[in-house]
């Protein structure tokens, strides 16, 4: 059993460190079109069985290499959406290093 969390248009604007904490089966989660400005590190810690993360259209200016501590160390696979202006180079950069195993990122 897997699981869809949809949380798109909720005017979120920060996570906090441990949100989806005991999460296990959560698959595919929708962050997209809120107002998330800040993510704090460890704030996907728990979601060992996350494929798919989309946090379009947000209001992200920078990504901190600590938000994904407790994804990157059990994922093969992860598709990670990620649209916001302005987009730079380093924050692709950062998912490169973060994930030395596939990953695929849309900007």
């Amino acid at each position: 059993m897997y699981l869809n969390f949809y949380l798109g248009r909720n005017l979120i604007s920060v996570i906090e460190k441990g949100t989806f904490e005991g999460m296990v089966f959560l698959k595919y989660l929708t962050l997209s079109r809120n107002r998330i400005s800040q993510i704090k590190s460890g704030a996907f810690i728990g979601l060992v069985s996350i494929r798919t993360l989309n946090m379009n259209r947000n209001c992200l200016g920078q990504l901190n290499s600590e938000i994904f501590i407790g994804i990157r160390k059990v994922q093969k696979y992860l598709f990670i959406s990620i649209k916001f202006p302005p987009f730079r180079m380093e924050h692709l950069i950062i998912f490169m290093l973060l994930f030395k195993s596939d990953l695929m990122i849309t900007i």
